[in-house]
């Protein structure tokens, strides 16, 4: 969860990263390998809280643009390359939680 204590609109970027991958956000973001980059917006006293379903890894320094449409839609886009090689994680409905996407 995020949250903006003041009464003021503000501009935030926030950093994740995970052992399984970049979490991909509702929001546009940045993913180089296991981290995603993102900037938000907040209104005054506003809290955001987001449960991630898919990770990604890009692979040989490359990035994305990667942006989650709706519930299991999602946006991938190279960043000043043609191709991009990456892997996905999903937090499956599973006894041994993750389950890795070639």
């Amino acid at each position: 969860m995020i949250a903006n204590l003041s009464k003021r609109e503000a501009l935030t970027s926030i950093k994740l990263s995970f052992e399984h991958g970049a979490p991909i956000l509702p929001c546009s973001s940045i993913v180089s390998g296991k981290t995603t980059l993102a900037s938000l917006k907040l209104l005054g006293l506003e809290s955001i809280a987001q449960a991630f379903e898919l990770y990604i890894e890009t692979a040989d320094g490359k990035s994305v643009k990667a942006v989650r449409q709706s519930q299991k839609r999602y946006l991938l886009e190279p960043v000043g390359a043609e191709n991009v090689k990456s892997r996905c994680a999903t937090l499956a409905a599973m006894p041994n939680g993750f389950r890795l996407v070639p």
